[in-house]
């Protein structure tokens, strides 16, 4: 958003950070940017108060919400499974918020530690999963530890990468309005954040994708994806709040000028 913040400035756009939620200040458009998963109400209240909203409607993006490849008891998969944290970033934006106990961080190194490292059939063994390094990959569903279907905070879901000969492919779509930007990239690693960059496979998401940009109603975000090796579209994630992994490149500098362009889009 700072990126995006500069380009509004150079085309004489004023544009104020405001955290203050007792005070309304004159603007002609509000852009919610709230860095966590589940949008406190007060926030969406003081948004409606400006004539234009930019993610007015996008206030939870927990996985459990719109993940289409939940595992479920009785549902017969036996396949392979991946195992995330429902909350966007891990739940670390969460943490941020909550004051923290020496002995309940010590715990939670601990708690992650035994996630990793301990057999999968471990009874007591909980996930700890506060960034994607800690997700988990099992060959089969039955190989999921006892009582990890019953967690709120992480969800399990079938195992649908796509590959490129011997990398996995991770596909981004980000858009502001009518612009969009498109990001694919390879990695041995079939969790990761940042790979190589893969112009060749870059092209526009495909219509499953758009349709889940339009349920959520979300004016500004990223959503990541693959197609499958049955050619199906398989959704990653949501998030309304993007982070890059070098805000300092060109290629940062270039997708902020593409999208800076789609706000006059979403004014009325």
């Amino acid at each position: 958003m700072n990126l995006i913040a500069k380009e509004w400035e150079t085309q004489g756009i004023r544009v104020l950070i405001h955290r203050d939620l007792k005070n309304l200040a004159p603007a002609d458009v509000c852009f919610l940017h709230v860095d966590l998963s589940v949008v406190p109400p007060p926030y969406t209240a003081f948004a409606r108060l400006y004539p234009n909203t930019v993610n007015l409607h996008v206030t939870d993006i927990r996985k459990t919400g719109y993940s289409r490849n939940l595992v479920v008891r009785g549902d017969g998969y036996d396949g392979p499974i991946i195992v995330k944290s429902s909350l966007n970033h891990g739940g670390e934006p969460e943490r941020r918020t909550r004051p923290q106990h020496p002995v309940g961080k010590l715990w939670r190194k601990f708690h992650r530690e035994l996630t990793r490292r301990a057999s999968p059939r471990f009874p007591f063994q909980q996930p700890s999963i506060t960034n994607k390094q800690h997700y988990r990959v099992f060959a089969k569903r039955r190989m999921l530890p006892i009582g990890w279907l019953d967690r709120h905070d992480i969800v399990v879901e079938r195992f649908r990468p796509e590959q490129s000969g011997d990398y996995f492919v991770l596909r981004e779509w980000f858009f502001l309005g009518d612009q969009e930007y498109y990001n694919c990239e390879l990695s041995r690693d079939p969790i990761f954040t940042s790979g190589t960059h893969c112009p060749a496979l870059e092209a526009p998401p495909p219509d499953l994708i758009r349709q889940v940009r339009k349920e959520f109603q979300i004016d500004y975000g990223k959503i990541d994806y693959v197609i499958d090796c049955d050619g199906t579209p398989v959704l990653f994630d949501v998030n309304k709040t993007i982070g890059l992994s070098d805000p300092n490149s060109e290629r940062a500098r270039m997708m902020a000028r593409i999208l800076a362009n789609g706000l006059t889009s979403l004014v009325t």
